[in-house]
């Protein structure tokens, strides 16, 4: 992309604004997951760093849910910032969707969308012994707990996929820039 995407601007504010914004119209308790703390990131909002350097997003994963668990919540909502078309309502239904013990994945195809899901604090054990053996592709790691029925799959329609845009390139951006 050639620049941070937490940055970018998607109508009048910057990507992460958007994001929090929308994560704080269905939660209280937000956080920031990266590495370092970003020097765009308002003190008053909390920063949660990964669990450990070099797994991507899998770490990140893992240092949301060590957080998650010590504020005492059950589960995580987890939204990457590049994905910029989640509606709140695509949310909510991920929330309607989760039981005790078990989080919800979105199902698009064949892939599972782990960035864009709500994990039970417990998935964290799973998740560690993971990435302890080497394993950090998050695809795989998720796919894991829903062989151990930490998260249920919820398979999308064709019309909620339209959501699950990843900002990823300049032409996503043009492509999102210059929709209807």
């Amino acid at each position: 992309m050639g620049t941070d995407k937490c940055l970018l601007n998607i109508g009048s504010a910057p990507l992460w604004k958007c994001q929090l914004a929308l994560l704080k119209s269905i939660t209280d308790c937000v956080g920031v997951v990266a590495a370092e703390r970003p020097a765009w990131l308002d003190e008053s909002i909390e920063w949660v760093p990964d669990s450990r350097t070099g797994a991507g997003p899998a770490a990140g994963l893992l240092g949301a849910l060590t957080w998650c668990e010590a504020s005492g919540a059950s589960h995580l909502i987890l939204l990457a910032v590049d994905l910029p078309k989640i509606s709140k309502e695509s949310l909510r239904n991920l929330v309607r969707g989760v039981r005790p013990g078990a989080g919800i994945v979105p199902r698009s195809g064949q892939r599972l969308e782990p960035l864009c899901a709500i994990y039970p604090c417990e998935a964290a054990d799973s998740l560690g012994s993971g990435l302890a053996e080497g394993r950090n592709r998050l695809q795989d790691l998720v796919g894991q707990l829903v062989e151990e029925r930490l998260m249920v799959e919820r398979v999308l329609s064709p019309a909620e996929e339209l959501g699950f845009f990843n900002l990823n390139t300049p032409g996503d951006l043009s492509s999102l820039q210059h929709a209807p």
